[in-house]
């Protein structure tokens, strides 16, 4: 059941959420209603990552984007969905400032990191990912091949570890383990 356009506006946003999630389409009240409660965080990852004006209204929209997936992907029966949108966010500011060529030099932080080895979008038979060319596509293409695959099964395709395990006729404890490998690899060549 919907809310009115009053109600909206006070409701929790949980209330929206399980709302906005029920409705097929992105265009309802309660999806505008999230949008409009996270503008200011979208514009915040915009102006980090760029000067430019017309490259941080693209990066905003992306970040926008980015929080729709959210709403869509977010489990209902798990707490924290503002942390879980705003990886979502950077995530996805993050891969559209990779195809901006007014951007130059993109400063990576910490967040920016982890919001790459933490999100979620494609599938197993999809051409190969183009990690961009800043300081992560260059840490990242000095992985093995088998790395970058569980990488992007991981964090691009948000495979659970018991579904990579399955597939690669492990453990859970093994797949993590490997992910443990892949990260402190990452992070190695960020550092050097």
């Amino acid at each position: 059941m919907a809310l009115s356009l009053f109600a909206v506006g006070y409701a929790p946003l949980s209330q929206l959420l399980d709302l906005a999630q029920a409705d097929p389409t992105d265009n309802s009240r309660e999806m505008a209603e999230i949008l409009r409660r996270f503008d200011r965080l979208a514009l915040k990852i915009a102006r980090s990552m760029t000067s430019c004006p017309h490259a941080r209204e693209d990066l905003a929209n992306a970040a926008r984007l980015g929080l729709v997936r959210a709403v869509r992907r977010h489990d209902r029966s798990r707490p924290g969905f503002g942390r879980f949108a705003e990886r979502h966010m950077h995530f996805a500011a993050l891969r559209a400032a990779t195809k901006i060529s007014d951007i130059k030099d993109i400063p990576v932080t910490d967040e920016m990191i982890n919001s790459l080895i933490e999100t979620a979008a494609s599938s197993l038979s999809a051409p190969p990912i183009s990690w961009g060319t800043g300081k992560i596509a260059v840490a990242i293409s000095k992985l093995k091949p088998q790395q970058q695959l569980l990488l992007r099964r991981r964090y691009i395709e948000d495979a659970l570890l018991q579904d990579l395990a399955t597939a690669a006729g492990t453990s859970v404890s093994a797949v993590s383990q490997r992910l443990t490998i892949v990260h402190r690899a990452v992070a190695r060549e960020l550092i050097a």
